[in-house]
């Protein structure tokens, strides 16, 4: 981990998260159990390589096409792969850089706010009748 920065997002705001996610090469995640996995997804949505566990909710977009996906509770995998990940990058960085704008196009091509809107008007519909 030699040259780089850790920097927590915990207890920030949205606009200081979304400011770090676009200066930061990745995201880890490590959080056990969420619903739809939304830190990953703005990591993404950023341009970040995500790197890290699915937590249920997010295993739609961990595609290992564009992100790192970790089983659930292997910290030495993930450990193992964000050292992976900095090495390729010394080596490679467009590659890791094409995989994150790959990731950044998917999210914001599948989870944008016109298709949540439409979503949502489109249950309401279904449940109003």
């Amino acid at each position: 981990m030699k040259d780089w920065n850790l920097v927590p997002i915990e207890n920030k705001s949205q606009k200081e998260v979304a400011k770090i996610f676009r200066k930061s090469l990745l995201y880890i995640n490590l959080v056990y159990q969420e619903g739809f996995g939304l830190p990953s997804a703005e990591a993404m949505a950023c341009g970040c390589s995500v790197i890290g566990y699915h937590g249920m909710g997010g295993k739609e977009f961990y595609r290992p096409e564009f992100s790192f996906p970790v089983e659930t509770g292997k910290i030495v995998e993930v450990a193992r792969t964000v050292e992976q990940v900095l090495q390729l990058f010394r080596s490679n960085p467009q590659y890791i850089h094409a995989k994150a704008y790959k990731a950044s196009e998917y999210i914001r091509r599948n989870y944008s706010p016109e298709i949540q809107k439409s979503d949502v008007l489109k249950f309401w519909g279904t449940v109003l009748g």
